[in-house]
Order: structure tokens, then C-alpha cells, then sequence
């Protein structure tokens, strides 16, 4: 029987995260039920199979997809039952996303409490910390594995190395001396598999883009111990968003980077005929020994990487980095990219940095700079944009109205101040939880699909057992724009079959969640919150320097001035945008 398998990539979201839990909770339910329908033996329930293979994130799409893998062995009932939410507290992608992450907390002032030495971050995290407890300790054990979850499953986080791996290349120099040109990489990221260990699986030490054999092996019966809490860490470093939130240290065993797989361009090979590239390895400039640890601070894996798409395929397609191959509607693995924010590097057409910038306004900038950087992948674009190419899919909100209409609206209600406007109201990510549901919904119903047939004529292989009844219940018809026909139109078109069917309660049409609204009232007790906590962090800061002259003249400017920053830059910024936004009411 065909098997189709998946790479799921999670992007950075900052408090979206709701909405690509959201997401994968539907997800996870819609391929419950079809294997619960194909266990029955319903000849009409479609027979192929899929796998998810690899689940690979940035930020909070790291911590996410660090949830999913801590969850799959797991019982997770679905939170369908919007707006109720009854399921929301046994759900950990819903608990951790909707209930436990608030400003309050963030705005706490734990750390400072626990903590008498520097401040290492302008918000408090200790938060988070409760978070990774929580979600990271065992939880109601399935009767049976996941049928559709592989084994091993590969699961990879992104994150920022402040310390850096160095590199050298030798270029030729003078006097035909070779002269070493360094580079540091700060792009890492950590691996895992997630599977029970066999006889043939050879656990081994590597983090990166490896040799999948020589990953560390996690069994979901010990989550909560050992290696399960070092991946968390490194989820929560990828989540560490840089000032806001506190770093994370991390450490592993130098060899790890020996063992990194890299592909090379290569124009000819030894018998000079030409191909693409080659993979190979590349050791780090250093004399660290390989049993040596290797220790490094950690940032937002967001800043180097926030679409780990090609971390995923080389994790889903080892010895295709191009992901050209298979990649036709005869195509038996993807990848499915979650964004909440897809055009979030839209050009800005009234753009005035250039003739009148401050140092508030050059240092965020410089942020969005680095990161949309990060973002800009021709290759993946180029791909993307191809009709004939179906291996890579991309799942973006879509917000409608009542008649189930896309709408030109602010979409995510999250979206504000730059995704953190999710932390001020669990309304917000109540909807955004919900809306990912119903965007996953139709994206599996709608778009996740593949041709029913190839260019020949003949049925595409993964669809080939299929029965006719199965064929006229899941069919959709596309024009040659891609808009989808309604069954009694005669235009020219081209079927389709879904590569995971909606059945059983997933088939049943989502609710359309009601845009949510924060209260003015709030706005004042959330003005108190910051000023508490900027007043402590400030005081922090004072302390640590020399002189009392000095620490006193600080102390009274900030009094003087605490009123105005933070009804300024907190109070007056968060009421224009969520008004702007349409999430402010009266």
C-alpha cells in the first residue's frame, strides 16, 4: 500500500503560537479518525497511508513542535467543541497556548524575586519555565501507538548559538601560502528521534542536520526524564525571543558538529560528468575533543531561521537537498508549512528610516532586518511558485465571515505588536486556536491534495486502491487558477484527491470563531502591571552600577520620566493597535 510521508514545519509566532497549535490539534484528530475508519474495514474509507516522518519548528513553532512530540504517545482530545473549549485543559498543545501563557505572568516578577544578581531579560520567563514543566511530564498513555506517526520520529528545533561554531576555508594567498578565512555558524539547531528503541537502532550524539542514526533516541515512555528535558530546553531556547525573554544555555558533545552532514555544489564529478552537488562533511575549526562539551547560550532560533523548511527536507529527504526530486504529482512525501504570518516581510512603501531615524527606531528595524533576511529563500520561492511542483504546501490563516468567505481584515487577533498582543487577552488566543482549526479543516479538505490522475492518464499511485465510492466522496475539481468548482459547473478542470480525508467528526464543518475584543478597562491595569515591572527592572539596573551620585540621579530621572515611557511606548501604542485592529472595545 502507498505510503505518503509528511515533514510538518512550524514557523516563528511569538504568541500566534495559538494558532499553529491549533492547527495541529485538528490535524492529529483528522488522522485519528481516518485510522480509526480504516481499522473497521470500511472498503469505501480510503486504504493508502501516510506518515509523519519529521516535525521541525522555530520560536514558538519550536515550542510547538516540542509539544507534539511529547504528546503523540499521549491521549490529546481534540478541542472541538468551540466556544466551550471543554477539552482545553487535557489538551497540552491548548493548555500550554491558550490557558497558562499570559502578561500577567510576564510581566511578573518571580525572577527578580529569585534572583538577586543581573537582569537577564526585560519580561519575566519563569513563566515558561511552568509551562515546560507541566507539558513535559507524563501524561495518559494511549492503548496503542499512532499508526501514522513514524518510528522514529524525527523532531528539530531551531536556535540562535550566540557562542558560534567557527569554520575555515583556505584560500591562496601570497607567495602560494594559504591563508585560513574564518567563519562562525550561529545557526543551529537540535534533533531528536522519538521512537522506542530496537535492536537496530544505534543511538548515538548529534544535533544538527545528521546522519539520522546517530541522533539522540528519546522513548516516549521516559518523557519527563533525561534527554526529553534537555529538548525541552532547547525549545525553549528557540522560543527565547532576544531582550524580551532570557537566553537559554545549552550543551552537547563537540563531535556532534563532526558528524554534520553538508551539501556542497559540485560542477563535475571524478568521471567529469556534471551534477548538482555533493554531501559532505565539514569540521569545525577547533581542538575540542569529540567526548569534550561543548556549552552555548541560546537566543530565538527565529533570528537565523524562522521557516526551517530546508532543515525539514534534509531531515524528510537526507540525500535531496534540492527537493526536486518526486516532486510531481506522482509525489509520495511533503512538506506542510504553518505560518501565522506569511507576509509579515511586506514591503513598506512609506518607509522613512532613511531620512529620519532615532536609536529607538533604528535598533527594532535592525531586528526585522535580521530576520527577514533569514526569511529570504529563492530556492523555496522558485518551488513554491511552481504548478507542477506538489511537495511542499503552505497553511496560512484565512479569517471569513459568516458566509464562510475569506474577508480583507486583520486575521490574526494575536497579530498586534508584533505577535505579542496574544499574551494580553486568552480571548485572543482562544480564536486563534480556533481559526487554526477551522483553517486546517479546509486546507486538508481543499488544498492538501494531489491530482487524481498523472499527465498520461494513468491513476496516481497513492490513490490507485481506491474505491469508486471513496473517489466520489472526496473528489474537489480545480480550474486552471486553482479555483475550486462547485460539482455542476462545466468548465475545464482537473480532479483531486486529498492525501489525508477528512472522516468521522473531522469531516464535520468547524465553527467560524467570533472575533474577540479587549476591554479599555484593561488597558489601565495592564499600564500598572508594566510600570511595576519596569520600575523593578530599572532598579536592578541602577544597582548594579557604580557611584551613589550616579544610581540616585537614574533613580529620579526614571520617576520623572516613568509616567510618560510607559504611557508612550506601552499604554498609547497597545490601544492604537488594537484598535486599528478592531480588538478594542469600549
Amino acid at each position: 500500500m502507498p505510503t505518503f510521508d509528511i515533514g510538518l514545519v512550524m514557523a516563528g509566532a511569538v504568541s500566534a503560537g495559538a494558532y499553529t497549535a491549533g492547527t495541529v490539534d485538528f490535524l492529529l484528530q483528522a488522522l485519528d479518525e481516518w485510522y480509526t475508519a480504516k481499522s473497521r474495514g470500511d472498503a469505501n474509507v480510503p486504504p493508502h497511508d501516510v506518515r509523519l516522518k519529521v516535525i521541525a519548528g522555530a520560536s514558538a513553532g519550536g515550542i510547538t513542535a516540542a509539544i507534539v512530540a511529547a504528546v503523540l504517545g499521549e491521549e490529546l482530545p481534540p478541542v472541538d467543541d468551540y466556544p466551550a473549549q471543554s477539552q482545553g485543559a487535557a489538551n497540552k498543545l491548548f493548555d500550554a497556548w491558550v490557558n497558562l501563557v499570559d502578561i500577567r505572568e510576564l510581566l511578573g516578577h518571580v525572577d527578580l524575586d529569585a534572583d538577586p544578581g543581573p537582569v537577564r531579560s526585560l519580561l519575566d520567563s519563569t513563566v515558561l519555565d511552568r509551562i515546560g514543566v507541566r507539558v513535559f511530564r507524563p501524561g495518559t498513555r494511549r492503548a496503542t501507538n499512532r499508526p501514522y506517526i513514524a518510528d522514529p520520529l524525527l523532531a528539530a528545533v531551531t536556535v540562535t548559538n550566540l557562542r558560534g561554531v567557527p569554520y575555515k576555508i583556505d584560500f591562496a594567498g601570497l607567495m602560494g601560502q594559504a591563508i585560513p578565512y574564518a567563519m562562525t555558524l550561529h545557526a543551529d539547531a537540535v534533533t531528536v528521534r522519538i521512537g522506542r528503541p530496537t535492536v537496530a537502532m544505534v543511538t548515538g550524539q548529534a544535533g544538527g542536520v545528521d546522519d539520522p542514526d546517530k541522533v539522540p533516541l528519546l522513548n516516549p515512555d521516559e518523557i519527563g526524564t533525561g534527554r526529553w528535558l534537555d529538548f525541552r530546553d532547547a525549545a525553549l531556547a528557540s522560543g527565547a525571543f532576544p531582550i524580551g525573554l532570557v537566553p537559554r544555555a545549552l550543551g552537547r558533545p563537540a563531535g556532534d558538529y563532526r558528524q554534520r552532514r553538508w551539501y556542497f555544489p559540485h560542477p563535475r564529478n571524478d568521471n567529469g560528468v556534471h551534477e548538482c552537488g555533493r554531501f559532505g562533511m565539514l569540521d569545525p575549526f577547533w581542538k575540542q575533543p569529540n567526548e569534550s562539551r561543548y556549552d552555548y547560550l541560546c537566543v530565538d532560533g527565529g533570528v537565523m531561521d524562522n521557516e526551517p523548511v530546508g532543515l525539514a527536507r534534509a531531515l524528510l529527504t537526507p540525500n535531496d537537498m534540492t527537493g526536486m526530486q518526486s516532486a510531481g504529482a506522482d509525489t509520495l512525501g511533503a512538506l506542510m508549512m504553518i505560518d501565522p504570518f506569511p507576509d509579515s516581510a511586506a514591503f513598506d512603501a512609506n518607509d522613512t528610516l532613511h531620512s529620519d531615524f532615532t536609536l529607538f527606531k533604528l535598533v527594532p528595524s535592525l531586528f526585522r532586518s535580521l530576520i527577514n533576511q533569514a526569511r529570504f529563500k529563492p530556492a523555496e520561492l522558485t518551488r513554491a511558485m511552481a504548478p507542477d511542483v506538489f511537495n511542499q504546501f503552505l497553511l496560512a490563516p484565512v479569517r471569513y465571515d459568516d458566509a464562510m468567505q475569506a474577508i480583507n481584515a486583520p486575521v490574526i487577533a494575536c497579530g498586534g505588536l508584533g505577535g505579542f498582543a496574544g499574551f494580553l487577552s486568552r480571548d485572543f488566543r482562544a480564536h486563534d486556536f480556533q481559526l487554526g482549526r477551522l483553517n486546517a479543516q479546509r486546507f486538508l479538505r481543499r488544498h492538501f491534495v494531489l491530482p487524481e490522475t498523472l499527465s498520461g492518464g494513468e491513476v496516481n499511485p497513492l490513490f490507485a486502491d481506491w474505491s469508486d465510492a471513496a473517489r466520489e466522496k472526496h473528489r474537489i475539481r480545480k480550474d486552471a487558477t486553482g479555483r475550486i468548482l462547485e460539482r455542476d459547473e462545466a468548465v475545464a478542470s482537473t480532479n483531486y484527491l486529498p492525501v489525508v480525508p477528512l472522516l468521522g467528526r473531522a469531516a464535520e464543518d468547524e465553527p467560524n470563531p467570533t472575533w474577540p475584543s479587549y476591554p479599555r478597562s484593561d488597558l489601565r491595569e495592564l499600564t500598572r502591571q508594566a510600570s511595576d515591572r519596569a520600575t523593578q527592572v530599572v532598579d536592578r539596573l541602577v544597582q548594579k552600577i557604580d557611584g551613589w551620585g550616579t544610581r540616585r540621579l537614574l533613580n529620579n530621572a526614571w520617576w520623572l520620566k516613568r509616567s510618560d515611557v510607559i504611557d508612550r511606548q506601552v499604554r498609547q501604542r497597545v490601544e492604537s493597535d488594537l484598535t486599528e485592529r478592531g480588538l478594542l472595545r469600549t
